[in-house]
């Protein structure tokens, strides 16, 4: 129907962002939680960035990068990241655009942490049922799952003095995307 956060999606987002929330010994939100969207269809999105499955995954991921950055690596803030889906592919594109160190793509991202769910990492056989790019870039050996690369860093080493959530030193985030 085009509601992002509908049912289940709407129900874990509310309880990042619930004060009573009680994580593993965490009390309260875990900070400013927010979703992007990707699709012109998407409703009661907190970003929007409009357009279709014939738009690149990697231009997707560009857009995700500069809001990023825009919000949080600019000003040495690190991030945590939760996707679902495509927007695991999503996150790790902007990981890889920021290693290749193209000037389109922001000079560096802190993002922490990240976890992907249902994520396909490898590709999907249902990639070729439908015609849009998107779905070309999620079959199996694609380009754009050749470009991608499989465990991208983040520039979380590169902060200095930077202390993990326990004050061990941490050397990068992980994106273990395999």
């Amino acid at each position: 129907d085009g509601s992002y956060h509908s049912g289940y999606w709407e129900t874990a987002i509310q309880r990042f962002r619930t004060p009573q929330w009680d994580g593993g010994g965490l009390k309260g939100p875990l900070g400013r939680t927010w979703s992007f969207c990707y699709y012109s269809n998407d409703k009661n999105c907190d970003l929007l960035v409009p357009g279709d499955r014939d738009r690149s995954i990697i231009d997707i991921g560009r857009d995700f990068a500069w809001e990023v950055y825009d919000h949080y690596s600019r000003y040495n803030v690190p991030v945590d990241v939760v996707a679902h889906s495509m927007g695991g592919l999503v996150v790790r594109a902007a990981l890889t655009g920021v290693l290749e160190h193209d000037p389109a793509w922001p000079p560096v991202l802190y993002i922490e942490d990240v976890t992907t769910l249902s994520t396909p990492h490898r590709g999907s056989q249902l990639g070729a049922a439908c015609v849009s790019t998107q779905c070309n870039e999620l079959q199996p050996g694609s380009d754009f799952l050749s470009w991608a690369q499989d465990d991208p860093q983040s520039d979380m080493r590169s902060r200095p003095g930077r202390r993990g959530r326990r004050g061990s030193r941490r050397s990068s985030s992980r994106c273990a995307c395999r």
